[in-house]
Parts: C-alpha cells; structure tokens; sequence
C-alpha cells in the first residue's frame, strides 16, 4: 500500500534539451510535490520504465530512431496501466488520430498550453492512482477468495472426517451396546427357562454376568454422555467431596463384581475434601479400576495408592498390564485412541479421554507411568476444597487388603 502514498512519479521523453528543461521546472513547480525523470530518446525510456513505476509518461511524438509511437506502443504492450501523453506539432492531424487509435491517454500539441498541460497530466495520474488502487484491491480480493476458498477445503475436510468418525463411532458404539446386552439378554432367558433346573452354581455365574455385564453398560451410556456434556461445556455443580469415601466404595464396588481379582488398597484416612462433584469422581475411578481390570492378568492384584499433600489429592491405580508404549503415553487420553497394546481388549476408547476432560473440569489432571518391572500407573489429582493450617496426614499409609 506505500505506492499508493508517494509523491507521483513522472517521465518525460523529447530530443529538445530545452523543452525537457522547461516541461521540468514546469512541473516541479506547479504539481508539487512530485518527481519528474527525463530522457532524450525512447530507447533510454524503455531501460527506465523497466526500473521504476511510473505515474504518466509525456512523450513527443516525432523523435529521431524509435518515435513516440513506437514507444506508446511498447508501453502499452508492456506496461498497460502507465496513462502516455504525447506532444504532436501544429498541423499533425493523422498522426495525432494514430496516436489516440493506439491508446494515447492525451495529446498536448505545440505549442504547448502549460494549464492545458497541468491538467492533462493531473488527470492521467489521478487515473493511474485509481489503476493501481484497483489492481491491489483486486489482488486482496483474489487473495481473499483463495483464503476463502482454502478455508471451505479445511471445513470441507474436516465435515468428511467428522463423517467418518461419526460413522466409525456409530458402528463402535453400536458393537459395545451390543455385547453386554446380549450377555444380558443370554442370561435372562437362561435364567426364565431354566431356572429351576439350572444348579446353583449355574445361576449365581448367570448372576454375576449379568451383573457384570449391566454394571459395564452403564459405564458405558454414563462415559457417552459425560463426554458430551464435557464437550458442550456443561459441567455438574462443584463441590467438596470426600475422596477417601469414594476410593472405598468404588474399590469394595469392584471387588463384589470381580471377587477373584485381590486389590491392595493404601488410604490416608485423614485428607480433606477436594473439588470435584460426586457422579464425576466415581466416573473417573470407575474407569480406572475398569481399565486395570481389562489389562491386568487374572490373580495379579491392582494397587490403590491415595496421597495428599498442602494443595491436592493424588489417586493413583496400578495394574499389572502390557503397559503403554512411550509414543501412546500422550494420545491414550484422547478420544476413541486405542493403543496396539489394547489389541484383543473390548473398548472403546473413551474411558481414559472421560478422566481427563472431567478433571480438567475441576483444575485437576490424569497421566500415566510405566511402572518398573511391568504395568502402568494411572494418576490424577484433584485441588483441595480447603487447605488445612495444620496437616493431620501421617507419613505412613494405612493398607487394607481386599481380596477374595
């Protein structure tokens, strides 16, 4: 946009060292401020006009080697925007109609009328001001239209990947509704037909699948619909919950639907409440203990660690697992991203990504450890309701053992 603040810049083409002199001071003086270059032939011009931008070039007609013409016509050629005067003589009445033919912005004829002149030349640069105005807003607008254009690819792109995932989870989604209600639906007609002939050990494993089964499909729909509220901004009301009550519930919740399954829990009985909301931290547990349990070996125990210190709560489930490659330890916490590891294992790919955007809800956070000599620790911490002046915790943690 500079060019379009400059003083106008002016070429002025004549054998006679002496007009060129006064067609100068002329306009020096009269159309300042502005700047004004000279040349003796056309030649010479041509070199010029392909170094600097020129406002209007003045030019007489009838020069000896290129004319005037010749040279309108390489201007025109070459630099279409550039308005050229020409000065034709008294009586020159066919070349001065060659000369508008051509595309000559103006003639000024001999002798020359210095306020016709002005005038002339005011309106050519005006013209070329306007020229090159509409020239860049043309390029703006190209530019727009192409970023425009990028843009609507982006968005285009991105409405057949959101497709695509739709339709990925859809059918995810539907597969995992699927397998726990027909577990379900299994057992209830097992149970309808044959219960009175089924033993009794029959019916208590119908039972638990059936009480397994139902517990996961509600992880399930409560997982899917806390990911849309987290997703749409709606967050439950915050308020101080009691952790060590949580932890509890949902370790002895665990181990009533897997009795095999020994979790060794480490509880400071004494931690203040931390921000969060109920449904939310017993989600987040509930996945954890759930993902531990997928990925642990049968016998091998899950370790539950609580730990507090002036500022926040950290829960920390461990299990005994493949582990998670290095490259997967950041993505395993997004949505529907499932590790090779996780290969084989029913899922979705929601759960973890559910911990994190409940979490972050509440200032807290989840990672993951690897834990030497094999598993992986799941961590996340929750902000204190209130820190105490004086902290009860004691340095040893208390450890129950539940198991089957």
């Amino acid at each position: 946009m500079g060019s379009l603040t400059r003083d106008p810049l002016v070429l002025i083409v004549d054998d006679d060292l002496a007009l060129l002199d006064a067609l100068s001071e002329t306009l020096v003086l009269r159309m300042a401020p502005i700047s004004v270059d000279t040349c003796e032939r056309a030649s010479s011009a041509l070199k010029k006009l392909a170094g600097k931008d020129y406002d209007a070039i003045i030019s007489d007609i009838k020069m000896p080697g290129m004319d005037g013409l010749t040279l309108l016509g390489h201007v025109r050629e070459t630099f279409p925007d550039i308005p050229t005067l020409l000065i034709t003589g008294h009586g020159q009445l066919d070349l001065a109609l060659q000369a508008l033919r051509s595309g000559a912005f103006d003639l000024i004829q001999k002798p020359l009328d210095r306020d016709h002149l002005i005038a002339a030349l005011s309106r050519a640069i005006e013209t070329r001001r306007l020229r090159r105005e509409l020239k860049e807003s043309q390029e703006a607008l190209r530019m727009h239209a192409a970023g425009l254009e990028q843009r609507v690819d982006e968005r285009t792109a991105d409405l057949k990947r959101a497709l695509q995932a739709k339709d990925e989870f859809l059918a995810l989604i539907s597969h995992e509704l699927r397998t726990p209600v027909s577990v379900i639906f299994g057992n209830i007609e097992l149970l309808n037909k044959l219960g009175d002939k089924l033993a009794e050990d029959d019916k208590q494993a119908a039972m638990t699948d059936l009480r397994r089964e139902g517990r996961r499909l509600r992880r399930l729909v409560e997982n899917i619909l806390a990911l849309a509220r987290v997703e749409y901004g709606v967050a439950n009301q915050a308020a101080p919950v009691s952790l060590t009550r949580i932890v509890s519930q949902q370790v002895e919740w665990h181990h009533q639907m897997y009795p095999e399954r020994p979790i060794d829990l480490q509880l400071v009985h004494e931690i203040a409440p931390v921000i969060c909301d109920d449904f939310s931290a017993e989600l987040v547990l509930g996945n954890l203990l759930a993902n531990a349990e997928k990925y642990s070996p049968p016998a091998q125990p899950i370790l539950v660690l609580v730990q507090a210190d002036l500022e926040s709560v950290v829960v920390s489930v461990r299990d005994r697992g493949p582990g998670v490659a290095p490259e997967d330890a950041e993505r395993i916490f997004d949505p529907f991203y499932r590790s090779e590891s996780s290969s084989g294992v029913k899922g979705m790919g929601i759960g973890l990504a559910v911990c994190k955007r409940l979490l972050e809800a509440y200032g807290g956070r989840v990672w993951l450890m690897p834990h030497e000599g094999g598993g992986s620790d799941f961590s996340f911490s929750l902000p204190m309701a209130s820190v105490p002046q004086v902290p009860k915790v004691a340095k040893s943690s208390v450890t129950d053992m539940v198991q089957a």
